[in-house]
């Protein structure tokens, strides 16, 4: 099993999902499993997510049957992690390159901490 789960729910973010999902990626930081829930999208989230599945095989893709409302569903992408790290990550929320090897760092520095935020540019 990866290090760091990714949970990414969404819905209807077509405009940028592309663009944050190639962020995560190309982290200098590989050990990680990107997981979406797409809380049954009308524009064109489900063909971004599948296109990626198939060229990554770290990218895992579920599509909701109905929009099951936010909170659920992103506690149906929290339930589904199994990794010593989580993360929520938005679809219209690019990362730096290194952003998982520094977050990686700080924690295997601090054990104690509970949380980490990024810079916001």
């Amino acid at each position: 099993m990866p290090t760091v789960f990714i949970g990414l729910p969404v819905f209807n973010g077509g405009a940028y999902l592309e663009e944050t999902i190639r962020s995560i990626l190309n982290q200098t930081y590989s050990d990680f499993i990107l997981f979406i829930s797409d809380n049954a999208s009308t524009d064109n989230t489900e063909n971004i997510c599948r296109g990626f599945v198939k060229k990554d095989p770290r990218v895992t893709y579920v599509r909701q049957k109905e929009n099951l409302g936010w909170r659920k569903n992103f506690q149906y992408v929290r339930q589904a992690a199994d990794t010593d790290y989580f993360m929520w990550i938005a679809a219209d929320d690019p990362l730096a390159p290194t952003f998982l090897s520094c977050v990686i760092r700080v924690y295997e520095r601090h054990p104690n901490i509970v949380g980490v935020m990024s810079h916001i540019i």
